[in-house]
């Protein structure tokens, strides 16, 4: 994948995201905050390939489960 699309391409009530393998070059965080309904997200397997993520502030107002798994490059 490499490149998420933009949040409004997401269906809009998505509540549970689970990316694998995906490779992301881009932090995915400032797009995946804005997922307003989304509750689960699990970003595992090299799915983002870069030493720091960030989450935006007042993003993930309903997130309840984030799980990162095997990041090899992720140091904060």
């Amino acid at each position: 994948m490499q490149k998420l699309p933009e949040a409004d391409q997401f269906l809009p009530n998505i509540k549970v995201l689970m990316l694998l393998v995906s490779q992301l070059i881009d932090d995915p965080m400032p797009t995946l905050g804005e997922l307003r309904r989304l509750t689960v997200l699990k970003l595992l397997a090299n799915s983002y390939n870069k030493k720091k993520i960030v989450c935006p502030r007042k993003a993930f107002t309903k997130l309840r489960v984030l799980k990162l798994w095997m990041f090899k490059f992720l140091k904060e």
